[in-house]
């Protein structure tokens, strides 16, 4: 008998130890469409972005818009969806964000679809200036080629000199 009893006890003691898994995170699901480097945006950040794409906000800068973004204003007006929707603080005086997205709605290049992956790389010049490197790794998109939309967007410390991108597109 104190041998059952001291196996039940140990075994509320184990278990009381342990962590229930509740319900999943709603700010850390895994969107291999949106890259994000030293930065976490929520949700209707990335809805805002991909809004913009379906309203064609940035169809003269297509196939991709791309921003340094070093101050508040341009970065509240890069995010405007919706009147009030609050955007994560972020320490211009310190830090640029690097964001990007695919602009072409209607009129697809040859990018992936059902992407499984997307990487950044960003490295300074000779010269100062900087060159990020996104490669967005997917399905080839057929002969009208890929009309998915992905984004990305990189918390770095604070630059001023000149920022270019060059996108690289694997397919599977």
């Amino acid at each position: 008998m104190k041998n059952i009893i001291l196996l039940l006890c140990l075994g509320f003691v184990v278990t009381s130890g342990c962590k229930r898994s509740g319900p999943a995170d709603p700010e850390s699901f895994e969107m291999p469409y949106f890259n994000q480097v030293n930065i976490i945006f929520r949700e209707t950040q990335i809805q805002c972005l991909l809004d913009h794409w379906y309203a064609e906000t940035y169809k003269e800068e297509q196939p991709i818009v791309f921003r340094v973004i070093n101050d508040v204003a341009a970065y509240n007006a890069f995010f405007s969806c919706k009147p009030g929707s609050i955007v994560r603080t972020i320490d211009f005086s310190k830090n640029s964000l690097l964001v990007g997205m695919k602009a072409d709605l209607g009129k697809p290049v040859n990018s992936p679809v059902n992407i499984r992956k997307m990487e950044q790389n960003l490295t300074q010049e000779a010269n100062g200036d900087y060159l990020l490197q996104v490669t967005v790794t997917g399905r080839q998109g057929g002969s009208a080629g890929g009309g998915e939309w992905f984004g990305f967007a990189s918390l770095v410390p604070k630059i001023q000199n000149d920022v270019k991108l060059e996108m690289k597109y694997e397919f599977d």
